[in-house]
């Protein structure tokens, strides 16, 4: 027996195997996107249903707890412009930019 022919050659993916091969990729990544926006969207449609049927009392609590949010958010923020200036430099020159006209 000759070692040519024992050796078996591997047949090459056809087209059509490449094609399914690749939307099946994508129906699958597809199938995935929609799970996570449904998901979002019924965690959205949830938190706005419980807005609805809040209390006024709850309404203030939710207002305030955002505002604190917004606070801390901007209080940071300052810090970081205390720090940096408004504009913080880009490159490690001391010079400061040249002014607009």
């Amino acid at each position: 027996m000759d070692d040519r022919e024992s050796v078996v050659y591997a047949e090459p993916m056809g087209l059509m195997d490449s094609l399914k091969q690749l939307l099946t990729g994508e129906v699958e990544a597809a199938g995935e996107l929609k799970e996570n926006l449904e998901r979002s969207w019924s965690a959205d449609l949830d938190r706005k249903e419980a807005e609805l049927h809040a209390t006024p009392s709850e309404k203030i609590d939710s207002l305030q707890d955002r505002i604190e949010q917004n606070s801390s958010f901007f209080g940071e923020l300052r810090a970081r412009m205390a720090e940096t200036g408004p504009i913080p430099q880009v490159d490690d020159t001391d010079t400061p930019p040249e002014p607009r006209h």
